[in-house]
Order: C-alpha cells, then sequence, then structure tokens
C-alpha cells in the first residue's frame, strides 16, 4: 500500500523534488510520520513559481508548511529543543519539553506550530530531478506543526477538529509515514468522498466534486468570512493540480 499510495500523491505540479524535503526532515529528530503541504509544495493558479501571489520564477520559495506525527511529544520536544532551540519561541524556549508537550496537546487542534524558521539545507547538485523541472533550492523557510501520533490518528479517522484530516483530503508530499497511518489517510479520503458527494446535486462535473472536496476544510474558516484570505483559494488548488486530485479519488 506504501508504494501505491505515494505514487496517488505525486504531481506534476510539485514544485520542489522529494529530495529536497527530505533533507529538510533530517534536521529534525526521528518521526513517525512527516508531510508537506501547501502552496509552497504545489504549484497553484495565481501564485506562479515560487507559490507567491504575481511572483516570479527566480523569487525564492514561500514558507513550506510541515505536518509531524510523533509518537512521544515530551521526549520528541526535549530531543528538539537541544537539536534546534532556536525554533522555539519564548517562554517554551527556556521551559522544560513537557511545557510544549501540555500546550500542544491541550491546544483546540492539538497541534504545536513553528513558523518562520529558516533552514540551511545541504548544497546539491543543480540537475537533480531535472528532468521533471522541478527547482532546487539551498535555503528554505518552514512552517511545522507537531502533533501526536494518537491524535493524528483519532483525527483521520474522526474529524475531531478536522485540521490534519482537512489539510490530508487535498494533495500532499508524503516524507515519511507507515502501512496503518496510510490505511487511516484512505478512509479518510473516503469519507470526504461520501461528504462531498452527499453535499452535491444529482449531477456534477469533475471539478465541481474536488472543490467540494477541498473546499471541506475551508467551511466556516473565519479567514474568509473576514476577506484575509483569497475567495478564489479552492478554485486555485484544484485547478493546477486536477492530476493530483484524479490520482486520489
Amino acid at each position: 500500500i506504501s508504494q501505491k499510495y505515494r505514487r496517488s500523491l505525486s504531481s506534476s505540479a510539485q514544485l520542489l523534488p522529494n529530495a529536497h524535503f527530505q533533507r529538510i526532515i533530517e534536521r529534525f529528530p526521528p518521526c513517525e510520520f512527516s508531510c508537506a503541504y501547501g502552496s509552497g509544495v504545489f504549484r497553484q493558479i495565481g501564485y506562479e513559481g515560487n507559490g507567491k501571489e504575481g511572483s516570479n520564477e527566480d523569487a525564492p520559495l514561500p514558507m513550506l508548511d510541515l505536518i509531524l506525527g510523533v509518537e512521544d511529544s515530551e521526549q520528541w520536544h526535549g530531543d528538539n529543543l537541544r537539536r534546534n532551540p532556536g525554533d522555539y519561541s519564548w517562554p517554551l524556549s527556556w521551559l522544560p519539553p513537557s511545557a510544549s508537550k501540555t500546550i500542544q496537546e491541550t491546544g483546540g487542534a492539538h497541534m504545536l506550530y513553528h513558523p518562520y524558521v529558516d533552514v540551511d539545507i545541504l548544497p546539491t547538485e543543480k540537475k537533480i530531478e531535472s528532468n521533471t523541472g522541478l527547482r532546487t533550492e539551498q535555503r528554505q523557510q518552514i512552517k511545522y506543526g507537531v502533533i501526536s501520533m494518537k491524535h493524528l490518528q483519532s483525527d483521520l479517522l474522526h474529524w475531531d477538529t478536522l485540521f490534519c484530516a482537512g489539510r490530508l483530503h487535498k494533495p500532499v508530499v508524503l516524507i515519511n509515514s507507515n502501512p496503518m497511518i496510510e490505511e487511516l489517510l484512505l478512509k479518510n479520503h473516503k469519507a470526504a468522498l461520501t461528504c462531498a458527494l452527499l453535499m452535491l446535486p444529482a449531477v456534477f462535473t469533475e471539478e465541481e466534486l474536488f472543490y467540494t472536496l477541498a473546499g471541506l476544510s475551508y467551511s466556516g474558516d473565519p479567514r474568509f468570512l473576514l476577506g484575509a484570505e483569497n475567495s478564489s483559494k479552492v478554485e486555485n488548488i484544484v485547478n493546477a493540480n486536477l492530476e493530483g486530485f484524479r490520482a486520489i479519488y
């Protein structure tokens, strides 16, 4: 199932080679699950080249979004505090790892995010995966969210918050995983498809199906209600990555 699932998530809309994401994930302590998602990973309409609206191909890539699933949150944060102390803002940077675990596991989405983290990537040959037309970079700004495996599994199965599950309705780059999580990812996709079909009329187009699927996680999002998010975001995500949605659904 692993190879099949990874192939279903691959897409020509991907902006960077898989080796880029693997090099980034190596800076962290080992985790049981990791994926990259968003406009820094897949091409979107209106976000040209580097994922930023109206930008050009030579501009730096935007912030890369990551989800990391860990078995023991306190131990993982302890290891990460020693390895990457600059990732933690005050006061978590000087509190024991139990504080990071508490904030992570008692928060609304059961996640702890670290934004605006600058990552140096080891230099690589510029020709890496050149046949795919993918860019290579030596420096990347990332935002990563840490979630315990028990909360990730529950959200995928029960949509407790739809925070991770909703992001994983859409194409992502799966960096590392295991068969049990991939089974839950497939169940999450099936649940999303069932929900979308119940929301659609008896006759609909392929694009309408994908718009509904991609829009599930944005339903009720206050950013859209306040005009703080692009009102065409769902269409932009789908129209630039139809291949990815077809592969999954």
